[in-house]
C-alpha cells in the first residue's frame, strides 16, 4: 500500500464552515497576507484496513483541523471522506501528527490546514508500511491485531482461484503450521480444539488461511472466544499484537 500525506491551505471552505469548526473563528487564520502555514515535524502513516484492501479501495481522505500553538492537531474532521474505515485511520493518524505553528505577521497563530491522505494499493517507497489483515475486540474489550508489511504480502506466491491449480500452500499443511505454532506458543488451546479453516482473499492475488480454535478449558465466559492464527500463503505466520 502506498500513502502519501499531503498538507495544503484550507482555502475552499467558507466563514460559516469555520464558525460551525470553532468556537472563537477570530482566533484561527487561514492562508493569506501575513499567514504562514504551520509545517510537519512528525508524521504517522494511517493504517491501509482489512476491509479497504479487500474492497481494493483507493483514493483520497481530506481531513481539516487547527494546528493549535502548541504545534498539536484539534478539530479534526473529514472534509473529504473516502471509506469509512479509512476515514477513520486518517484520523486516529493525524490526531498523532505534530507541526511547528504557523504564523500571523511573524506571531504563532493557530492556522486552518487540510491535510489530504493517498491511499493506493503501489508497493510503498521507503520504510516498511504495516498492513491490519485482521483486526478484533475480545469479549473483555482487549483488541488483537494481525498485521504484516505491505512489502512481505506483495512476496507471498501470487494465485488465482480460477485458474484452476491448488494454492501454493494446501489446507492440511496450513492447518499443520497453525497446529505447530499453537503448541510453540502456549496459547489457551491446543490443536484438538480446532473449530474451522478458511482460505481467504486479501486484495489482489493475496490469500491466507485463517485457523480458528476454541478456548481452553471451554468456561460459559469464553465460550465465544476463538484463538485466530493467520498464515500466510508462504508458510509463515502473522504474530498477533
Amino acid at each position: 500500500m502506498k500513502l502519501i500525506a499531503a498538507v495544503v491551505a484550507a482555502l475552499a471552505i467558507g466563514t460559516a464552515d469555520v464558525a460551525a469548526l470553532i468556537q472563537d473563528p477570530d482566533d484561527v487564520y487561514r492562508a493569506g497576507a501575513g499567514v504562514t502555514l504551520p509545517k510537519v515535524v512528525r508524521e504517522v502513516r494511517a493504517n491501509y484496513t482489512s476491509d479497504a484492501m479487500h474492497e481494493q479501495v483507493t483514493g483520497r481522505v481530506a481531513v481539516e483541523c487547527i494546528v493549535e500553538l502548541d504545534g498539536a492537531p484539534s478539530h479534526i474532521r473529514v472534509v473529504k471522506p473516502l471509506h469509512p474505515s479509512l476515514d477513520n485511520e486518517a484520523i486516529k493518524a493525524i490526531e498523532q501528527w505534530r507541526f511547528t505553528p504557523g504564523t500571523k505577521d511573524g506571531k504563532p497563530a493557530r492556522v486552518l490546514i487540510t491535510i489530504e491522505m493517498t491511499f493506493s494499493m503501489a508497493p510503498a517507497s521507503g520504510p516498511p508500511q504495516n498492513v491490519t489483515i485482521l483486526r478484533r475486540t475480545n469479549t473483555d474489550g482487549t483488541n488483537v491485531v494481525w498485521e504484516a508489511t505491505r512489502d512481505r504480502l506483495d512476496r507471498q506466491p501470487a494465485w488465482h482461484a480460477d485458474a484452476g491449480t491448488p494454492p501454493p500452500l494446501s489446507l492440511a499443511n496450513a492447518i499443520g503450521t497453525a497446529n505447530e505454532w499453537i503448541q510453540k506458543s502456549h496459547a489457551r488451546t491446543n490443536p484438538g480444539l480446532m473449530q474451522s479453516a478458511s482460505l481467504l482473499k486479501f486484495g489482489g492475488t493475496t490469500w491466507y488461511y485463517r485457523v480458528e480454535y476454541a478456548m481452553s478449558p471451554v468456561t460459559n465466559e469464553n465460550a465465544s472466544e476463538r484463538v485466530t492464527v493467520i498464515v500466510l500463503l508462504d508458510g509463515s505466520i502473522v504474530e498477533p499484537k
